[in-house]
Order: structure tokens, then C-alpha cells, then sequence
């Protein structure tokens, strides 16, 4: 499909594994190497243990021992987009794919150079875009 989404490395973040097999599927076929984890505890034990080129990041899930909200997991994973970001690294490229649509909640990632923001639903043509642009900066 694209060289920039073949051979990389992605940790897909994601609670709804069963609506994301398509995609998933999809990124495989295309030749990316995909890690899932169902929960901001499982990514954080993934990424402490292996190299990903990019992550793909929910940000409604639900907390968990490691991150706990008070908001039934809306902020699940800006919680741990901010722990990726002190913990892992600055430049680790992320797409962050929410139903959020709050322009004060995105604005942090808009921000951030080393992200982009995928607005659910999505086309897997919009995703390897937004993979692709983070990819290059």
C-alpha cells in the first residue's frame, strides 16, 4: 500500500478491539508490524518493553490500576498521552483517534508537533494520512 506505514512499528491503544479489527487488519496488509493494547495500563507495559514507531492512541477508554479518572474514562487517554510524553518520549509520533470533539481538549494535541488528530469515524485512507504527516515531521 504506502512505504511510510510499511514496516513500522504500532501500538494501537485501543479498548474497542472488535470495531478496529478492519482497520487493524488493514495496517497489516500494508505491511505495519501492530501491537494492541486494550488499556493505557497494557500500552504503558508495551512500550516499556518494546521500540514502536508510532502510537495510535483512543482517547475514551477506560482507567485502569495505573490511571485513574474520575470521568467514567473520558480522560483515560489524555492522561496517558501526557505520561507517553514524560515518561517515553517528546518525538514519539502519535495519532491520537477520539469522538471528542472539543476544541479546549484537541488544542493539547493540535499542539504538539509529533501528533496528529483523527476525528471517529474515520476512512483508513484518513488514517494513513494522518500516519503518514506525523511520520514526517
Amino acid at each position: 500500500m504506502t512505504p511510510s506505514v510499511a514496516n513500522k512499528r504500532i501500538l494501537m491503544v485501543e479498548d474497542d478491539v472488535y470495531n478496529m479489527r478492519p482497520t487493524i487488519d488493514a495496517l497489516e496488509v500494508a505491511g505495519a508490524k501492530i501491537t494492541i493494547a486494550r488499556s493505557a495500563t497494557e500500552a504503558l507495559s508495551e512500550l516499556k518493553k518494546g521500540q514502536f514507531d508510532l502510537v495510535i492512541l483512543d482517547i475514551m477508554m477506560a482507567s485502569g490500576p495505573m490511571i485513574k479518572t474520575e470521568d467514567q474514562g473520558r480522560s483515560t487517554g489524555i492522561i496517558l498521552y501526557s505520561t507517553i510524553r514524560e515518561s517515553i518520549g517528546e518525538s514519539l509520533p502519535v495519532v491520537v483517534s477520539t469522538v471528542v470533539s472539543d476544541p479546549q481538549a484537541l488544542e493539547v494535541f493540535r499542539s504538539d508537533h509529533h501528533c496528529s488528530v483523527l476525528l471517529k469515524p474515520y476512512l483508513f485512507g484518513e488514517l494513513v494520512s494522518a500516519i503518514e504527516a506525523v511520520l514526517s515531521r
